[in-house]
């Protein structure tokens, strides 16, 4: 049986709300990281899932980032 966690909801400086789920398996720890956005009406849901490590939520705020960077305004 898994164990599922939700993590507090985090909003860093530039307005990115991130959010980590973790399942905890009988062998191995899942992390899905997302980020959400939202600029001149465009929404933008990013989510990294990766196994046994933390790097996704850096990962998940580069997209974002990278994402925004490219709408005008």
């Amino acid at each position: 049986m898994s164990a599922i966690t939700i993590g507090v909801p985090d909003i860093d400086e530039n307005g990115i709300t991130t959010m980590v789920v973790t399942a905890q398996g009988p062998l191995l720890r899942s992390r899905l990281d997302r980020a959400i956005a939202a600029k001149n009406n465009v929404l933008i849901d990013v989510g990294v899932e990766l196994i046994n490590t933390d790097r996704g939520q850096q990962a998940a705020l580069d997209v974002t980032n990278y994402s925004l960077n490219q709408i005008p305004g």
